[in-house]
This record gives C-alpha cells, structure tokens and sequence, in this order.
C-alpha cells in the first residue's frame, strides 16, 4: 500500500540496500522476511504472519531481537487469549533451534567478548537518525498514550544498546537491529491504526536516511582496499 511504498523507497532501501546484501545476505534476507511478516499483519493474515517471521529467524538468530521489539511493541493489540497464544507458540518455536545450537550461541558469545567497539562515540551515527525520527513523533496525528509508547520503548531500547556498544561490540550489532526494528514498529502502528504516514515522520524517513546513507559511505570511504575485497563497489565521480 501506500505506507510500504513510501517506506520501502526513502528508508529500507537507502539505507539496507548495501550493507544487507553485499556482505549480509542472510540478514537482508531474514529483513525481508520481517517486513512481509509485518504485511501480513496488515493483512490480518496471523498465522501466515507469523510463519514469515519464523523463517526470517530461520535465516539469522539475531532478527529474534527486531522481532521481540515488534512484538513487545504490538503488546496493546495482542491482549486477546488467542493473540497470546499465537505469541506463546512462536516464541516456543524460536526456542527450538536456540536449544539445539547451544554451542553456537556460546561461540558467538566468545567471539564478540573479544571486540571493543571502537570508541565512546561508537553507535552515534545510528542513534541520531533514529532520535530524529522518535522526535517527529511528537508532531504525528498519533494520541498522547500512543506518541509516549514509541518514543519511551525507542528511547529505552537505544539507551541500553548505546551503555552495552560502549562496552561491547555486540552493542553495535544491536543499535544496527534497531535502526531497523524502531523504523518498522512505527510503519506496524500506522498500518493497525488504518491511518496515512504523517508527512513529519516522512520527512524524519528522509532526513534519517539521508543522515545514514552518507555515513555508510563516509565508512566504504574509510575501509577502501582494506583486505582482499574492496568495500566501495563503484568507482564514482567523487
């Protein structure tokens, strides 16, 4: 619809096109399969709503926490039995491949204990782009109730993932989970709402697109014939 279209064109694409598909294909993919998740919610299509987000984790364990987000996020409209029991079955379903690859969680686990994200400033060029667009919220046609819910659980949510990227790299790969995940749950709220994308949140699209996209490229820049594979695909007029 409208909404999607206008979502997909100024952020997913802008901002994901690269980074989850040159080196990240099994996130891009496990991305694409949340937001047809989140269509199909739209749609009221639930169980098949749920089956995409099942394969998306299927593809990467680490969409676990954009879902958790959008779920956690969705809590006022999940409040019927049946809703409940829809999100009790699939987070049981979550827990049978984190069960069978214990040792693979642990390694992970290890893996990222021995990084440090490289300085205090680590994180920032996420956490500005999605403060700017939590800000637009504020001037949406959104209720007070509804306005204080996403800016709190994005504040929150960036707050701890900036304390944990000041101390771990995994922090990092978390506030990336979250450019995505907080962007999202905003469209989720537009589509259960029935209501058009305000044009001051389509701005804040832009505006936090715009801001991301040239940070990836400051960073293409920055890591240019670094190892065997370049990062920066083309060679452009700049």
């Amino acid at each position: 619809d409208r909404n999607e279209r206008i979502f997909l064109l100024i952020y997913i694409l802008p901002v994901f096109a690269y980074i989850y598909s040159m080196n990240g294909l099994r996130i891009g993919l496990a991305s694409c399969f949340i937001l047809l998740a989140v269509q199909f919610f739209r749609r009221k299509k639930r169980k098949t709503m749920l089956l995409f987000g099942f394969i998306g984790f299927l593809f990467h364990y680490s969409v676990l926490i954009p879902i958790l987000y959008l779920l956690l996020h969705s809590s006022s409209s999940v409040l019927k039995f049946k809703n409940i029991l829809y999100i009790l079955l699939f987070l049981s379903l979550l827990l049978i491949p984190i069960t069978l690859n214990v040792d693979f969680f642990l390694k992970k686990y290890d893996a990222y204990s021995n990084f440090q994200s490289p300085s205090a400033l680590s994180g920032l060029s996420i956490i500005i782009p999605m403060f700017v667009m939590l800000i637009s919220m504020a001037f949406t046609s959104f209720k007070n109730d509804q306005k204080y819910k996403i800016i709190t659980l994005g504040l929150v949510a960036l707050i701890l993932g900036y304390f944990l990227a000041s101390q771990s790299y995994a922090g990092l790969r978390i506030l990336d989970l979250l450019r995505f995940a907080i962007p999202v749950s905003i469209l989720l709220t537009y589509q259960r709402l029935n209501a058009r994308l305000d044009k001051v949140f389509i701005i804040s699209l832009l505006i936090a697109s715009l801001m991301t996209a040239f940070t990836i490229y400051l960073n293409f820049l920055g890591m240019y014939n670094a190892g065997r594979n370049s990062w920066l695909p083309y060679e452009t007029f700049f």
